[in-house]
């Protein structure tokens, strides 16, 4: 009885103890460079990350400069707002953070909710689709 009391609490210090380092910050990613492997112009690649990004939560908020993007999300109910800028050529392009609120971001540590991380991968996912997929 002992044995299984101990094996029972071994088990939910173990899961407890994972859930709280799933929310610890983590480093913030920026995917460092992505190549683009197709024959493409500049603006090629700036319509395709519109369209990726016209497909995701993420909205424009700056796209006069040319090779640049920022985009930004704000998760409704909530405070949490990111922001991120894409960076792109013919050749490549590139996320890097540039904001956050309610994202226990901590500029010293770059760290940062694991949720924006999660929310990059997809934003770069969408980008890559939509670089592979042709324009309608």
């Amino acid at each position: 009885m002992m044995t299984k009391t101990l094996g029972i609490g071994f088990m939910t210090l173990v899961l407890l103890t994972a859930g709280c380092a799933a929310k610890l910050p983590q480093p913030i990613a920026e995917p460092s460079g992505s190549f683009v492997f197709a024959a493409a112009t500049a603006s090629d690649i700036r319509q395709a990350i519109l369209r990726a990004v016209a497909g995701t939560p993420w909205q424009i908020e700056d796209a006069s400069d040319p090779g640049e993007i920022v985009v930004k999300l704000v998760r409704a109910n909530s405070e949490r707002m990111v922001k991120a800028k894409i960076l792109y050529t013919a050749a490549s392009y590139r996320i890097c953070f540039v904001d956050a609120a309610d994202m226990d971001y901590d500029p010293k540590e770059r760290t940062i909710s694991r949720k924006y991380n999660q929310w990059i991968r997809n934003l770069e996912k969408q980008i890559r689709l939509s670089l592979t997929t042709p324009a309608r």
